[in-house]
């Protein structure tokens, strides 16, 4: 349940402005919840049945390309608004995953990607 909260919020705050995802408008929490959502906000149910990698979502993020990144204990998954692509470690490939366990992800101020994974045992 707690990963669908946090999807589900994530989703709404896709249509709010830039400023609003990236925390540069410093709001008392009052005024953010007078904050009305855009019309265009939707609510969807993403879990391993529509291809989530693992049903516990570590940290969610959206890029600069609207993509929404969802890191798991099972690897880093990527969500275009209709499919999972998912992204894992692979002892075969030097520029995989470090570990399948997501502990951080974040968007900077140009929307690229970063993430930390602990290296696999």
């Amino acid at each position: 349940m707690p990963i669908l909260f946090a999807v589900l919020w994530l989703l709404a705050l896709a249509g709010l402005p830039a400023n609003a995802q990236t925390g540069e408008q410093k709001l008392p929490p009052a005024a953010v919840a007078r904050q009305a959502l855009p019309p265009t906000a939707a609510f969807a149910h993403l879990t391993i049945d529509q291809g989530l990698a693992n049903q516990t979502a570590t940290e969610i993020a959206q890029d600069a390309e609207g993509f929404m990144w969802i890191g798991t204990f099972n690897g880093l998954d990527r969500f275009d608004g209709y499919q999972f692509t998912h992204y894992r470690h692979d002892d075969s490939d030097p520029y995989s995953l470090s570990g399948n366990i997501i502990t951080a992800l974040f968007a900077d101020r140009e929307g690229a990607m970063g993430r930390s994974a602990p290296p696999p045992a």
